[in-house]
């Protein structure tokens, strides 16, 4: 009786050890699935933020210049006839420090002073590319008006795309739908974002002790505030961050938004000129927290600081010969207007991807 008591006793033990280890691989399943799905949730709710701060509305009184109503008024808004669209937007990956990088830049459109709490447009959107292994750089503007699909949305104006954003809390905010848009209107990936409004590129500038400018005639600068039109005779100036801020956004000339585009080049160009000339940024590195710190309310982006800096500082060995500057324009699309009567530009897919 002993003998078949032990073989009983043994069976028990087998199942007993058997269902607990069922038990924990159930558990296990089970915690699993939940797991992911907090940290799915927690992904595609959280913006992460290498800087302190959200960009802030730089305060002016009565801006007056770049009102462009057909921005404002008139527009066909979809806040009111469409819910929370989904968008696929993919995390950026690190950057391995060799492999090409590429940066959209964009300057935010704040001065709608009367609709202050509403999400702004994109006033300014370039894309900047490295290759770090050619020693190569490059950037392209794209302007605004350029009539694009906007995942989750539809036709719009591009610089709708970080409004849209923004409204609709879309993971990753107005930053990543716009990345998202640029993504698939040139075809290339956007690995990272910086957002910049207009007070922090005014502060920018001001850090670098202004950009050196030369007219050949007469130039009108409109900046922000009231009775701030001056008239620049010709000549050199060096010019602080609010009349290079004025003369970047400038759409008076006769190419409008194509000129303009072309100003914001040339400021790009004249920024590096400024440090590489003056040997700023071993000093530009040195004081880089106090500076972020100092520039954080109005910058948003997925860059570290360290990338930042990494970046800069390959950049700093690129020579001016081996950066293309390319502005999309007249050639590169056909003039139409929206469904809704605002003035558009239709882009000529082949040759904006060539």
């Amino acid at each position: 009786m002993s003998f078949f008591q032990n073989i009983k006793e043994k069976i028990s033990w087998d199942w007993f050890w058997r269902i607990i280890l069922l038990l924990l691989v159930i558990l296990s399943i089970v915690g699993a699935f939940y797991a992911n799905k907090f940290v799915r949730h927690l992904v595609a709710t959280t913006e992460t933020f290498s800087l302190p701060g959200d960009p802030v509305i730089a305060e002016s009184e009565g801006d007056e210049g770049d009102q462009d109503d057909d921005d404002v008024e008139g527009e066909d808004d979809p806040v009111e006839t469409l819910s929370a669209p989904e968008a696929n937007l993919p995390d950026p990956d690190p950057w391995d420090g060799t492999s090409r990088v590429n940066i959209l830049v964009m300057g935010l459109d704040l001065r709608d002073e009367e609709n202050a709490d509403a999400a702004p447009r994109s006033d300014t959107m370039i894309l900047l590319t490295m290759d770090p292994l050619n020693n190569t750089a490059a950037a392209i503007a794209i302007p605004r008006d350029m009539w694009v699909a906007v995942p989750g949305f539809g036709y719009y104006k591009i610089n709708t795309a970080f409004r849209f954003g923004e409204l609709y809390n879309i993971p990753g905010g107005g930053p990543e739908l716009a990345s998202q848009t640029v993504e698939e209107f040139l075809g290339v990936p956007v690995h990272f974002y910086v957002q910049i409004d207009f007070q922090a590129f005014v502060d920018f500038i001001d850090h670098i002790h202004g950009l050196r400018m030369t007219f050949d005639e007469p130039y009108t600068i409109d900046r922000r505030g009231k009775w701030n039109t001056v008239t620049l005779e010709p000549g050199t100036y060096a010019l602080d961050g609010e009349y290079v801020l004025a003369y970047a956004r400038d759409r008076k000339s006769e190419g409008d938004d194509f000129d303009r585009s072309s100003r914001q080049m040339e400021v790009i160009l004249l920024i590096r000129e400024r440090i590489l000339e003056f040997d700023m940024l071993p000093m530009l590195v040195l004081n880089a927290p106090a500076i972020y710190e100092d520039l954080s309310s109005g910058i948003r982006t997925n860059m570290s600081l360290n990338q930042v800096i990494q970046l800069a500082w390959k950049a700093r060995e690129i020579p001016r010969g081996n950066i293309e500057m390319v502005v999309i324009g007249p050639e590169h699309v056909n003039f139409g207007k929206s469904p809704d009567g605002l003035e558009i530009l239709r882009p000529i897919p082949d040759k904006i991807r060539l």
